[in-house]
């Protein structure tokens, strides 16, 4: 699996460009409190956050592809990995390691889908879109897996993922039964965090979010209906 992925675009059945869930979520703003603290901490230590945030970035990408890589039992081509530094592949290796841990704790199969290995899966709604990371079954239960790259997981994750990405695999008929964010870590001190939700016992964590998933859709429509009519 390449590194090189183009940007996800969403066109649902009637030929319309649809947003993706990330860009929904984004409405709510949640994450971007963490985000300035993290900026001034940074100008405090006389430290460039957008070369601090490129390079973390890049690691994160690179543990979330081994991640994807491992479990269809390839490696990364040397090709890509020359495109890192040696620290940023150790900390990517770290990651990867701690996502075997993981899996050596619990039952764990990929799944296939529409007959290919079930990782990035693209599904439509007439509304919008989304990208599952992966698809498993994990102790013996149809799970949507999302691997986030970053400091941690936050409110606006779940809400991404229990909300809107559990509503499309429902709409797309996948008899789901749990949700597992996985937050890749970009410091080499840090562990891998992993949030699992049942969907028979955090029902309403799984409802609050859909709830708040689509009442952002909506601010998204119709933020951009008001746009649109500025533009007239």
């Amino acid at each position: 699996m390449s590194l090189l992925k183009a940007k996800s675009l969403y066109t649902n059945d009637l030929g319309i460009n649809v947003p993706g869930a990330t860009t929904i979520t984004k409405e709510w703003g949640e994450n971007s409190f963490p985000l300035m603290y993290w900026a001034w901490d940074c100008g405090m230590h006389q430290i460039d956050f957008r070369k601090k945030s490129g390079k973390a970035a890049d690691a994160g990408t690179l543990g979330h592809m081994m991640i994807q890589n491992g479990l269809l039992g390839l490696e990364v081509p040397k090709e890509e990995l020359d495109q890192f530094t040696q620290e940023q592949i150790e900390l990517a290796e770290t990651a990867h390691l701690q996502w075997m841990e993981f899996e050596s704790q619990h039952k764990i199969e990929l799944l296939d889908y529409e007959g290919k290995p079930a990782i990035e899966v693209k599904l439509t709604s007439k509304e919008f879109g989304g990208t599952l990371d992966m698809i498993m079954r994990v102790d013996g239960d149809i799970a949507l897996v999302d691997l986030k790259t970053g400091s941690g997981i936050y409110p606006d994750h779940i809400v991404q993922v229990a909300g809107g990405y559990s509503m499309l695999a429902t709409e797309y008929r996948i008899d789901w039964k749990k949700i597992i964010l996985a937050n890749v870590p970009k410091d080499i001190d840090k562990k891998l965090n992993i949030k699992i939700l049942d969907r028979d016992e955090d029902t309403e964590i799984i409802i609050a979010s859909q709830e708040i998933f689509s009442n952002l859709l909506n601010v998204y429509n119709n933020k951009k209906y008001i746009k649109d009519f500025l533009k007239r």
